[in-house]
């Protein structure tokens, strides 16, 4: 999830489901997009305005083969 558009490609506008935070705030989800690198593309990352921070998931990195290691 992100709030900056910019970062993504491919978007397509779509008033979605509300996000509800940690704090009861709300966000409405604006649309969906690609983000992407030259080593990895995230499909389907939700625009969700009032978003304070991008989010990633840890889940879909696994499904794409890759690695992930957490280290203090």
């Amino acid at each position: 999830m992100t709030r900056e558009k910019s970062l993504l490609t491919k978007f397509e506008e779509k008033d979605d489901p509300i996000v509800i935070f940690e704090d009861d705030s709300k966000g409405c989800t604006k649309g969906y997009g690609l983000l992407t690198n030259e080593t990895i593309t995230f499909e389907k990352v939700e625009c969700v305005d009032s978003f304070k921070q991008n989010l990633l998931s840890i889940s879909q990195l696994c499904d794409k083969g890759l690695l992930v290691d957490f280290k203090e």
